[in-house]
């Protein structure tokens, strides 16, 4: 299965390959991040699903939850994922998201979720 992740806050911008590259990559950033998952939205259509989601992590070293928000576009082929799109921006410096966006008023999750 092809996975792309589109980040412009990583060092190396290269697509992650395969079901296990993938697996591995989540894994680990559950163990160093302590994240809170929500999907936000759903839209499918065909072939495809995008999905809209919201991370709430806690950075190394602190406290404080961050922000992070994303998309990703799935393409199946016989009832499976045969594709995975990811757009996001990570910086642990910062939230990503939105600017202005009414996050809490649509009730996305918020990084003061416990």
């Amino acid at each position: 299965m092809p996975v792309w992740c589109i980040t412009s806050c990583r060092k190396t911008p290269r697509p992650i390959k395969g079901v296990e590259h993938l697996a591995k990559y989540w894994c680990k950033f559950h163990r160093v991040f302590d994240p809170i998952w929500r999907i936000d939205r759903t839209l499918a259509a065909g072939d495809e699903v995008v999905t809209e989601w919201s991370c709430a992590y806690r950075p190394v070293g602190k406290q404080n939850r961050m922000m992070f928000r994303s998309t990703e576009w799935y393409r199946f082929k016989a009832g499976r994922i045969a594709e995975v799109r990811a757009y996001f921006r990570y910086d642990e410096g910062r939230d990503c998201e939105l600017v202005d966006f009414p996050y809490a008023q649509r009730g996305y999750l918020s990084k003061d979720t416990h």
